[in-house]
C-alpha cells in the first residue's frame, strides 16, 4: 500500500512517525485526565472531550511544523536540501504543505475517534464532535502558520512563540473591551484584533457547522488572511537567512 502512496503522502507520513512517541505520550495523557474528570463529573464529559481536541490540535500542530526551518539551519541541512530543491521559498513552502497535510491526518483521525467513542458508549450525541471538525483544522491552519513563521526568523524557541500567540488570541480575542478606552478608541480595537490570534473567527465557523447563523463568510476569509500573514513571514525569514550567515549562527548556539 505504501508504494501507492505520492511523494507528500510518504513524507507527511514519515513525519507523522517522527512524532508517534510525543503525540503518543500527549494523546494517552489527555485520556486518563479525561477518564478522570468523566468519574469526578460525568455532567462534564463533553467540555473535557472537547478541551482535550484543543489542546492535541495545537501541540501536535506545533510539534508538526515548528522545526521545519530552524532544525535545518542548527543541523546544516539546509545546504543538502537547497542543492537538491534550488529555489529555498518553493523547498520549505512544500515542507511547510507536509505539515499541514500530517495535521489534517491527525485532526481527522482524532476527531472521528472521539466521535466513534461517544457513539459506542452512547453516552453523549456524536454530532457536535464532527461539526467541530471544520474548526479543528482551521485551528491547525493557524497554529501551523504561526510555527512555520516564527521558525523562519528564529533557530530556537519558535513552537513557544506559537503557544504565546494562541494563548493570547484565547484570552483576549474573544472580548476586546479591555481595549475600548481612550487610547485605543474605534481605530486601536480593530488594530489590536487583526494581530490576534482569530479566535471569534474559529467560534463563527463553529456555530455555521452546527447549523447557526454565523458571518462564516468574512469568519473564513480573515483565518485564511491571517495564516497567509505567517506563512508569508516564515518564507521571508527564509530567504533572508540563506542570503545571510543564519545558519552559522544557529549551529553556534
Amino acid at each position: 500500500m505504501s508504494a501507492t502512496l505520492t511523494p507528500a503522502w510518504r513524507r507527511a507520513q514519515r513525519l507523522l512517525q517522527a512524532q508517534a512517541t510525543p503525540l503518543v505520550i500527549l494523546i494517552g495523557a489527555l485520556g486518563a485526565i479525561t477518564i478522570l474528570m468523566v468519574r469526578l463529573r460525568p455532567e462534564e464529559l463533553s467540555a473535557a472531550l472537547g478541551a482535550g481536541l484543543v489542546v492535541i490540535t495545537v501541540v501536535g500542530s506545533v510539534l508538526l511544523s515548528s522545526d521545519r526551518v530552524a532544525g535545518d539551519f542548527r543541523s546544516g541541512a539546509v545546504q543538502l536540501w537547497l542543492q537538491k530543491a534550488g529555489s529555498p521559498v518553493r523547498y520549505y513552502a512544500a515542507r511547510l504543505g507536509d505539515s499541514l497535510l500530517a495535521g489534517v491526518i491527525l485532526v481527522s483521525c482524532m476527531v472521528l475517534v472521539t466521535a466513534l467513542g461517544v457513539l459506542a458508549t452512547g453516552s453523549l450525541d456524536p454530532s457536535p464532535f464532527l461539526q467541530v471538525l471544520p474548526r479543528m483544522l482551521l485551528t491547525m491552519l493557524l497554529v501551523s502558520s504561526i510555527s512555520f513563521g516564527l521558525s523562519g526568523w528564529l533557530n530556537r524557541g519558535a513552537g513557544l512563540g506559537a503557544f504565546a500567540v494562541f494563548a493570547t488570541g484565547l484570552l483576549l480575542e474573544r472580548d476586546l473591551e479591555f481595549y475600548h478606552g481612550d487610547i485605543w478608541g474605534s481605530v486601536g480595537t480593530p488594530l489590536i484584533q487583526a494581530l490576534l490570534f482569530p479566535e471569534s473567527s474559529l467560534i463563527h465557523v463553529y456555530a455555521f457547522a452546527s447549523g447557526e447563523a454565523a458571518p462564516v463568510g468574512f469568519a473564513l476569509l480573515r483565518v485564511m488572511a491571517y495564516a497567509t500573514a505567517w506563512v508569508g513571514l516564515g518564507l521571508w525569514g527564509v530567504r533572508r537567512g540563506v542570503a545571510s550567515q543564519r545558519m552559522a549562527a544557529a549551529q553556534g548556539e
